[in-house]
């Protein structure tokens, strides 16, 4: 069997990161070859797999592919927060791609920003799988829901007051119309979070979707460096290690709630103790209101670098409001680190209360400053490895992860 992943970005950003795990976690099944695909990706001979045409130099791709996604997200214009909504309104060559290839399934990962058109998808005559990195599918524009239109329906009575075009109820009829009449495409939700939110969804209750985290590379993870702190800065004994990351400038990941839960902290911890990191994504702007001694180590290209981080972490504090999964919590996790995480979201997978992390169910910086100041004297690195290593290892590991999209693909494979 052969398969074909696509997505928008080949190792950019925390979707298409997950999309070559659950790529690399396919290899490992027997009889399967898994070919992963982006539209960012080039080709030994400089020729780009891109939208509207595979057969292009790498300077007129970037040309026509920012032009492309310019006109495809044209509508967005009319909406305050463009960078979380997608209209992928331009049809793209990916079905073309597909439908001449000798690929028996296609796996669609993130592409939005102008990827893969719903037009494209009801050309597609391979079976799909859609991978729920967001919400995208069952949504307006939106990647991820800041109301419940998307289990009321898009309607003119719930039309948001400060919309001067409904955009999201056009695109939403559109998928509903699509999804509604593709009998080849199969769901798969990377945690019981983003499960429950398809089946609460008026365009996926209805659908065939499955339940399959995403896989992490947990011997990578779990392996102690031996070069301690020759990326990080050497801190003294005693001194507890706070780590904050983000893999977006996105308000939804609680940079400013966690600042704000420092705050209160410092009225109860001794500050001369503590010391915040902070990687990735980061607004120097609202860490400079940081109570404690802090170092930014900004965007982290190397997963050796980000691995002594959170092997060096005491606590790591991922209060994300939304959370499809939360593969960075669980590479801190797996990596010894003790994680700090919001309830309602699909960290609460693989994190459980007092024996790898703690999870808040009040969304508040009050109940984000009580669960850090209880992990203060709680977390023990010795701990959580003991814990991951009977659970999570297992559970999200390439192998375990990798037998179940063979058992999907296959079953798949047989019936269509």
């Amino acid at each position: 069997m052969k398969v074909l992943n696509i997505t928008k970005s080949y190792r950019t950003g925390g979707a298409a990161i997950a999309a070559y795990n659950i790529h690399s976690a396919i290899l490992r099944c027997k009889n399967i070859k898994s070919q992963y695909l982006s539209q960012s990706q080039f080709r030994s001979n400089n020729k780009g797999i891109t939208a509207r045409s595979f057969y292009l130099t790498r300077s007129f791709y970037l040309i026509l592919g920012w032009l492309h996604q310019k006109i495809s997200n044209f509508p967005i214009i009319f909406i305050k927060d463009r960078k979380s909504h997608s209209c992928n309104l331009l049809p793209t060559s990916w079905h073309k791609y597909i439908n001449n290839s000798d690929v028996d399934v296609v796996i669609v990962h993130w592409i939005g920003s102008g990827g893969l058109s719903i037009g494209d998808l009801l050309k597609i005559k391979k079976p799909i799988i859609w991978v729920l990195h967001d919400m995208w599918i069952f949504c307006g524009s939106e990647h991820i829901a800041n109301d419940d239109r998307y289990i009321q329906g898009y309607y003119k009575s719930n039309k948001p007051t400060n919309a001067l075009f409904d955009i999201d109820r056009y695109f939403w009829k559109v998928k509903k119309r699509a999804i509604n009449s593709l009998s080849n495409i199969y769901f798969v939700a990377p945690s019981q979070w983003m499960f429950d939110k398809a089946k609460q969804s008026m365009i996926l209750k209805n659908s065939k979707i499955l339940k399959i985290n995403i896989p992490i590379e947990v011997d990578y993870w779990s392996e102690k460096s031996n070069k301690t702190h020759m990326f990080m800065d050497k801190y003294s004994d005693g001194e507890i290690n706070i780590t904050f990351g983000s893999s977006s400038f996105s308000n939804n990941k609680g940079l400013k709630m966690f600042i704000d839960s420092l705050i209160l902290l410092k009225q109860r911890a001794n500050p001369k103790k503590i010391v915040i990191n902070f990687f990735g994504c980061i607004d120097d702007g609202i860490i400079k209101r940081t109570p404690f001694s802090f170092k930014n180590y900004g965007f982290i290209s190397s997963n050796t670098d980000l691995r002594e981080i959170y092997q060096n972490s005491d606590l790591c504090v991922f209060p994300s409001f939304i959370e499809s999964f939360g593969q960075m919590a669980a590479e801190a996790s797996i990596s010894g680190a003790f994680v700090i995480a919001y309830s309602e979201t699909g960290i609460s997978d693989f994190i459980k209360n007092g024996k790898n992390g703690i999870l808040f169910s009040n969304y508040s910086e009050r109940e984000l400053a009580n669960a850090i100041y209880e992990s203060i004297s709680n977390a023990k690195r010795r701990d959580v490895i003991k814990y991951n290593e009977l659970t999570i290892k297992k559970d999200l590991s390439q192998e375990f992860i990798g037998a179940k999209y063979g058992e999907l693909l296959n079953n798949i494979k047989e019936y269509s």
